[in-house]
């Protein structure tokens, strides 16, 4: 999900679901179709370095303002890449 709207709509509909977020998993993965040999180090960066963080980010940053109500909450970042 890179779309910054469909993140904000997520959001919005699981606070209007479950009137809450306490606990955000940002689980965000690469799927490469090869081996790792066919790939560039500059393609790998991209992913890991640019695309993923900034995921983790936009979500967080989404999420934040129901969190300040809270007495408590988690952010758990997750990244993988994967090639097949």
């Amino acid at each position: 999900m890179t779309n910054e709207v469909d993140v904000q709509n997520l959001i919005e509909k699981t606070i209007e679901h479950y009137n809450k977020i306490d606990i955000l998993v940002n689980n965000a993965g690469v799927l490469e179709l090869g081996t790792i040999e066919n790939s560039s180090l500059d393609q790998v960066k991209v992913y890991l370095l640019l695309l993923t963080p900034l995921l983790h980010v936009q979500f967080t940053v989404k999420t934040f303002p129901f969190w300040k109500w809270l007495r408590y909450a988690c952010a758990v970042l997750l990244s993988k890449y994967f090639h097949i």
